[in-house]
């Protein structure tokens, strides 16, 4: 079923054509690549995610994967002794989720998966009491999840028992618990419960669907990245070939002092101490059955650079297209959990940034407006942005009761208020949209680099009637 997915395509397709870089179907033994038992020390009784990135981390050590390239198409499952509280999953609803982050052996991608016999609604005895192997059905449905998009920051995560502050797609398994229906699958080694996978193709929960088929040899995309001139760099390119036939690796646009290893297909050397600026890299794969693959990206050299990828987007429905309520306005579909059905809009009143959507605070004087995304934060990063358009529509000219707008960061684990990051006024405001920005980093390292924050956009009418719109649009939230 996995095979649907593929990578490199534009923003916004809904379906993957056949020339698109699929992935490709596991090769019979390759899926598991071992198992470790780290009894170095005493699992802690409520791990937090910075821990468990840690721990993810000893693993790609134990397992020698020490590159980034090593680490491009590998997960860590890092699985929680019976009776602990990983990331306090019992309290905050869901079974397992998945994340990545940034280390000195690159990006890796794990699974946090607590012991799910612990809580009923997470497998345990859903096909009758000490059913065999029950408890798999989740650890099934994780391990497929990741390696559809395995380290890509802002990937579903946390969708299979209940909706959460931080789900990435809001899923209830309680309206969706006829189509995800575990089932048994017969193997020679025996019978299996498992769970059914999502399917963009079929917009169903299913248990199998085609194998669908791409190019045979793909390149993964690469992320465009900057970097310190002047020291050691190593940039892998990862192909994967159906065909198992040897692939050679070359590039085009590397700076001076990089080169390709034609067989690993890793960029390594040291740039001049004075480069600077971007260069556009075009890296090409070919195999010796004649398959040819290329795919590029942009390497910046600037004094001070990050090692690595480039800043990370982190919004869903960053301009707020997707819509905001169901036909009969009962039920917020929307990612920015809408404090009203009609707050997100493409009302002819005002207009948006770009597009037909955008987000009006400020309709209502008895209750305050609200918008609320939560941001998964990453460790090894260490700074974070948030930036909208904003235009304040106002006949209030107060300075003492003015309207204001307000951005609050909330704590995931107590849903409280961390604090508040900035607040606009309609005293002094003039029309248009003007962009605005604001540095979370504080915030972020009040609970935790590695931990998720609510962004909570919220005004507040001072007036018996509205009399400012605060129009947003064109949002963004990134990590550097």
């Amino acid at each position: 079923m996995l095979t649907q997915y593929c990578e490199g395509i534009p923003a916004g397709t809904i379906q993957c054509p056949s020339t698109a870089a699929h992935i490709q179907y596991p090769k019979a033994g390759s899926v598991l690549a071992g198992v470790w038992v780290d009894n170095s020390a005493v699992a802690p009784q409520s791990a937090t995610e910075v821990q468990l990135g840690v721990e993810a981390a000893a693993a790609a050590q134990h397992f020698g994967n020490t590159t980034e390239a090593q680490n491009r198409n590998v997960q860590y499952v890092i699985d929680s002794p019976q009776g602990t509280d990983p990331d306090k999953w019992k309290e905050l609803g869901y079974c397992a989720w998945h994340d990545f982050e940034r280390s000195s052996y690159g990006q890796l991608a794990y699974t946090n998966m607590p012991y799910l016999p612990d809580v009923a609604g997470c497998g345990s005895n859903w096909f009758g009491e000490n059913t065999p192997r029950a408890a798999r059905r989740v650890r099934d449905h994780r391990r497929p999840r990741v390696r559809r998009n395995p380290e890509r920051p802002g990937h579903p995560r946390r969708l299979d028992r209940r909706h959460r502050p931080g789900d990435r797609r809001q899923v209830r398994l309680d309206t969706l618990r006829l189509q995800r229906r575990p089932f048994f699958e017969n193997l020679s080694t025996g019978s299996f419960p498992l769970q059914t996978l999502w399917s963009d193709e079929d917009h169903l929960c299913m248990a199998s669907d085609p194998v669908s088929t791409g190019p045979a040899l793909t390149l993964s995309t690469m992320c465009s990245r900057t970097d310190p001139p002047g020291q050691p760099l190593s940039i892998p390119a990862v192909a994967a070939d159906s065909t198992d036939s040897q692939v050679s690796y070359s590039a085009t646009g590397l700076p001076a002092g990089l080169s390709i290893d034609r067989t690993t297909g890793v960029i390594s050397g040291t740039t001049g101490a004075s480069a600077g600026g971007w260069s556009q890299i075009t890296v090409n794969a070919s195999d010796t059955a004649g398959n040819t693959a290329t795919t590029s990206f942009w390497e910046g050299l600037f004094p001070g650079g990050q090692h690595g990828c480039s800043a990370i987007q982190q919004l869903i429905d960053p301009g707020f297209e997707n819509g905001s309520a169901d036909v009969n306005h009962t039920v917020m579909t929307d990612a920015w959990s809408p404090s009203e059905y009609n707050i997100i809009t493409p009302s002819s009143l005002h207009s948006a940034h770009s597009g037909s959507w955008y987000a009006w605070l400020g309709q209502d004087t008895g209750n305050t407006d609200s918008i609320t995304q939560y941001l998964d934060t990453y460790p090894g990063y260490s700074s974070a942005n948030f930036s909208f358009w904003l235009d304040t529509e106002t006949t209030n000219t107060s300075a003492t009761t003015p309207d204001t707008l307000s951005l609050v960061a909330i704590d995931q684990y107590t849903g409280q208020p961390i604090g508040t990051v900035k607040t606009w006024s309609s005293y002094g405001s003039s029309p248009g949209y003007q962009q605005q920005s604001v540095d979370l980093s504080p915030f972020i390292a009040q609970v935790g680099w590695g931990t998720t924050i609510g962004l909570e956009l919220v005004s507040n009418e001072t007036g018996s009637t509205p009399a400012t719109a605060f129009l947003v649009d064109d949002t963004s939230a990134t990590e550097y």
